[in-house]
């Protein structure tokens, strides 16, 4: 599938969850900004930036805090419109340009500039970061439709209203049972949002049982 219609797509999507919150989230000016520095800090967490303890990097975790962040990006670029074409023409997937830097200083130059309010120049960032956590537009994709369908799960069971819970059974969050029900799933196809939303179901329900 070309990358733009890929592209073309999450932000339909993006759309839609955001009305799901909030009907008219495009008038409210929300800080996507602060959003997109925030969850960079929270990858620092997976990456073992701490060299004064023992720590393990866990790249998964990696992967799907780098798909928290493609969501504020989806919702600046809608919200902010003139960026919006820059966006989903998806010329900049194309690209052979990455970041040369480790990926601990890739991550910190996009939260310096989601910081500085600089959506293209973060964008470009997170673009460039991606093949340093082996993953691609097409694995963007499915992981964002994934996380797309546990963020609408969570609306469906009171995330709103804080009743929600996110450490499901056997001490695990909501993220790591998408990580694992994603590697289960080895196509997308019609029926890929309906599959995920019915294996985060019957795994949340087991904490009821």
């Amino acid at each position: 599938m070309p990358k733009n219609k890929l592209i073309g797509q999450m932000v339909e999507m993006q759309n839609q969850l955001n009305k799901m919150i909030d009907a008219d989230w495009k008038d409210k000016g929300s800080a996507w900004h602060r959003a997109v520095w925030v969850e960079c800090a929270e990858c620092m967490d997976h990456l073992a930036y701490k060299w004064w303890k023992k720590q393990d990097v866990n790249m998964e975790q990696v992967q799907m805090e780098l798909v928290d962040i493609w969501h504020f990006l989806l919702s600046w670029a809608i919200q902010d419109k003139e960026n919006i074409s820059f966006l989903v023409d998806g010329a900049i997937f194309y690209s052979d340009l990455h970041d040369k830097t480790d990926l601990s200083d890739s991550i910190e130059l996009l939260a310096m500039n989601a910081a500085g309010r600089e959506l293209e120049y973060s964008i470009n960032h997170f673009v460039w970061a991606l093949p340093l956590v082996d993953m691609d537009i097409e694995s963007l994709f499915k992981m964002y439709a994934g996380k797309y369908t546990l963020n609408a799960f969570r609306q469906d069971d009171g995330y709103k209203d804080g009743t929600y819970r996110k450490q499901w059974h056997d001490g695990r969050e909501d993220n790591e049972h998408l990580t694992a029900i994603l590697k289960a799933m080895s196509t997308i196809d019609d029926d890929f949002v309906a599959d995920v939303y019915a294996a985060l179901s019957d795994r949340y329900q087991v904490e009821d049982e």
